[in-house]
């Protein structure tokens, strides 16, 4: 289907959301080492699986999302059953850097840039499927030509704050330990 976008969202690039697919090997999906220029989470909700991020190799497991921030370099290996959604988005998404809170998401996704790995606490499990599964409602099911991606940035924003608040948690843990 050929969609258009509401103005200020120029095209298919500025947002992706699918279920990611349950078995494959690198070779069968034709995978090579790549840099991305577009931020990615891939939530993985049940399943096992492999892939590297800047030369570093994953282990894919449960309740976790994996991080692939604009500029690494991905290589997807390999998934066994594997149950998820992968998200991939331009930085045009975000409000502008002259909104009221000015580059306030920009700041957070600079956050997330140190970290690949957030293993989900059983409590946020719920809130990150529905916010995920809304989306990708949102996303496949719009019956006009005309993509607005309004509601979707608003459900992905609750994602990239709670995200942060893991990675708070893992500096604070970092910061104490170190002392």
């Amino acid at each position: 289907m050929n969609r258009t976008y509401i103005p200020y969202q120029s095209n298919e690039k500025a947002f992706l959301i699918r279920k990611i697919r349950a078995n494959f090997n690198a070779l069968s999906i034709n995978e090579h080492p790549h840099r991305h220029e577009f931020t990615e989470f891939m939530y993985i909700k049940s399943g096992t699986g492999k892939h590297e991020v800047d030369g570093v190799e994953y282990n894919l497991g449960k309740n976790t999302i994996y991080i692939i921030s604009k500029g690494q370099v991905h290589n997807f290996l390999l998934a066994k059953n594997i149950e998820g959604i992968l998200i991939r988005f331009q930085d045009s998404i975000l409000p502008a850097v002259e909104s009221q809170n000015e580059g306030f998401y920009h700041n957070l996704l600079f956050n997330l840039n140190r970290h690949n790995e957030l293993l989900l606490k059983k409590e946020d499990l719920s809130l990150v499927e529905l916010l995920l599964a809304r989306m990708l409602k949102e996303y496949t099911n719009q019956s006009t030509k005309i993509l607005d991606l309004s509601l979707i940035q608003h459900l992905l924003y609750p994602l990239i704050i709670l995200m942060n608040r893991y990675i708070e948690t893992k500096l604070d843990v970092q910061d104490y330990q170190q002392d």
